[in-house]
């Protein structure tokens, strides 16, 4: 007797679902998995990426079986029928839902199925636990760099123009809301070559920069007098207490020192 295929539909899952984040053309969606689930046979209507967090499993599609472990990346076009066996310790996947038209889904659809990107899983990890406002931007960043390295997307030469013009317009509004899409129309490119080559060649993420530059600015106006709860509504963050978490983290200071230091920053 033949197994059934259990059609799961658009954006379903079968672990219990954590967190859900969403943005233009995708959803993410991180799922914990108890000790030794078994998944039946099944397929998705959406494509999407899966991503593993923590734990691991065996997946099988198509007569192959692939180890699934902490930072391995999976790429499941719509339709495709797989099933999972988790091990003793259960895991945690965080699935990237795209939909149809999503242009960065298209350049990925010929790669691989299967990636091992242990520093970006951790990276993920990191945002979603995030509480500031970049943490949105961070993960469709995110997204989008993953994007680019199973597509091996080639943005040009290393010191492209368009780097340094995105590094000044996020230097000259740090308090903004950014997205992947305000910086890949000021590139000229597509945002996935806006993640992936930033990082290239800076050595670090958009998002990194990002939060560098927004807290050096909320530091030169806290050192230039103004008040902390007007400096965290000026730059970007949720109120007072998130600024003096940042300033504490990465300063080494209090928003009350800095004001009466008289420091500059660049």
């Amino acid at each position: 007797m033949q197994a059934t295929t259990l059609n799961v539909g658009r954006e379903s899952n079968l672990g219990v679902v954590a967190t859900r984040r969403e943005f233009s053309g995708a959803k993410l969606v991180r799922q914990r998995y108890a000790p030794r689930t078994n998944l039946p046979k099944h397929r998705h209507d959406n494509s999407y990426l899966c991503i593993v967090l923590d734990g691991s499993y065996d997946e099988h599609v198509a007569g192959n079986t692939y180890a699934a472990r902490a930072g391995s990346v999976f790429v499941h076009p719509a339709g495709e029928t797989h099933a999972d066996q988790f091990g003793h310790a259960g895991g945690t996947c965080l699935d990237l839902h795209f939909e149809s038209g999503f242009g960065g889904w298209r350049r990925i659809a010929a790669s691989p199925r299967q990636a091992n990107l242990p520093a970006l899983a951790a990276s993920f990890a990191r945002e979603l636990a995030a509480q500031d406002r970049i943490a949105a931007f961070a993960l469709e960043a995110l997204t989008h760099e993953v994007l680019g390295i199973l597509a091996d997307a080639q943005a040009g030469a290393l010191g492209a123009s368009w780097v340094a013009r995105v590094r000044a317009a996020m230097n000259d509004d740090p308090a903004r809301d950014w997205t992947l899409a305000d910086l890949a129309a000021i590139a000229s490119v597509h945002p996935i070559h806006v993640a992936r080559q930033f990082r290239r060649d800076t050595g670090r993420s958009v998002q990194a920069h990002l939060r560098e530059r927004r807290l050096l600015h909320a530091a030169s106006r806290l050192a230039a007098g103004e008040a902390p709860a007007d400096v965290a509504a000026a730059c970007g963050y949720y109120d007072q207490a998130h600024l003096n978490r940042a300033v504490r983290a990465r300063l080494h200071t209090t928003p009350a020192r800095l004001r009466r230091s008289g420091r500059t920053f660049a």
